[in-house]
């Protein structure tokens, strides 16, 4: 009967260590969804617009155009999931700034870890305003 019950015993504790997700995990799943969500996913699922859209330049040859200039709510695929990726990629450097002054690291860490994570913020904040710039050229003039 002892043997029973600490088989029972160690199937209940297997069974909910693999139940219970890590927190990185959570983590990642959320990042995922907030990517996919704020890219524009059920927008596009809905309406189905294109990947890309394309012009005719003086040449009268087709270029590829990756922004959908003009209406603020209009996007082509590409540019929905590049926009969220680039927010998703500047919340992680917000994240990582959050870390820096753990002191069980270096100091030679710390500041690596600083210069990485303004870095990632700084390039998310330049390229939306860029993209913000080509989706409305009158807006955001620097």
């Amino acid at each position: 009967m002892a043997v029973l019950a600490s088989v029972r015993a160690s199937l209940f504790s297997l069974s909910k260590r693999l139940l219970q997700p890590s927190v990185t995990t959570l983590f990642l799943y959320s990042l995922v969804a907030f990517t996919l969500l704020s890219g524009g996913v059920i927008y596009d699922v809905i309406v189905k617009p294109p990947g890309m859209g394309e012009y005719v330049d003086s040449n009268g040859r087709f270029r590829p155009q990756p922004f959908m200039e003009g209406p603020l709510n209009g996007q082509y695929i590409l540019e929905g999931l590049v926009s969220a990726f680039l927010f998703a990629f500047g919340g992680v450097g917000f994240i990582l700034l959050d870390t820096v002054p753990d002191k069980t690291r270096t100091v030679f860490q710390r500041n690596a870890v600083f210069v990485v994570a303004l870095g990632m913020v700084l390039i998310a904040y330049i390229a939306l305003r860029v993209f913000m710039g080509i989706k409305l050229s009158e807006y955001l003039v620097w």
